[in-house]
């Protein structure tokens, strides 16, 4: 059996349900961009989020000018394509830098105020590890200061 030195866990969908958090997260980011951009968004983002996940290959988490996560691999992801969108389809905030830091502004603000939805088998799992004395690391993209009081 090979000998393990550590494991490293990523947080959100992995120590997290961020199925379970979906819903919520979706409706307060759809509503923090509405008060935003000063505009009801509900029509144009429910059509927008059922082309992104149509169309799932087209959209997603971009880093160096390539898609490194589907727009379906997290509510995070998923909310910022479906705002891109949105914003397209109503004219708005035209300018990339300026949308990008709009789209992103709205993540960070919401990310450290919403609960997480603990995974059920994460106490017990670290109760295992704990015993062992085995070292554990969490890595994360997101915001560090929020995933601590997480």
């Amino acid at each position: 059996m090979a000998r393990i030195d550590c494991i490293v866990l990523d947080f959100d969908g992995t120590l997290t349900d961020v199925d379970s958090e979906a819903p919520r997260y979706l409706n307060s980011y759809r509503a923090a961009l509405a008060v935003k951009v000063g505009k009801d968004l509900s029509a144009a983002w429910a059509t927008s989020e059922a082309h992104v996940l149509a169309n799932a290959e087209r959209y997603g988490w971009e880093f160096g000018g390539k898609i490194v996560a589907p727009a379906h691999a997290d509510c995070y992801i998923l909310a910022g394509c479906v705002g891109r969108v949105v914003l397209d389809t109503l004219g708005l905030v035209k300018d990339p830098a300026e949308r990008g830091t709009l789209l992103d502004g709205v993540y960070r603000s919401l990310y450290p105020s919403l609960s997480p939805a603990w995974r059920p088998e994460l106490v017990p799992f670290f109760d295992a590890l704990w015993r062992r004395g085995q070292p554990v690391f969490v890595v994360t993209n997101s915001q560090p200061d929020a995933v601590q009081k997480k």
